[in-house]
């Protein structure tokens, strides 16, 4: 289950780091970048979130989680 108090923010330059890491095919990692574009594209600030295992790589938004959602 995951909880709040397990999940971490990752800074965007490791992820980019690791999408380079894993070579020129399609990876987690670059799918995770791609994400974050689509959230650019809809003026959404992406984030992304890891559990302290690292078992669980995920983005969403900025705004999602200071729930400014209506």
């Amino acid at each position: 289950m995951l909880k709040l108090n397990n999940i971490k923010v990752v800074p965007e330059h490791i992820i980019e780091q690791c999408a380079r890491d894993m070579g020129d095919e399609l990876n987690r990692f670059k799918i995770l970048l791609y994400e974050a574009d689509i959230f650019r594209e809809e003026s959404l600030t992406p984030i992304f979130l890891c559990t302290n295992d690292m078992k669980y790589i995920f983005t969403t938004s900025l705004e999602q989680m200071e729930n400014k959602f209506h």
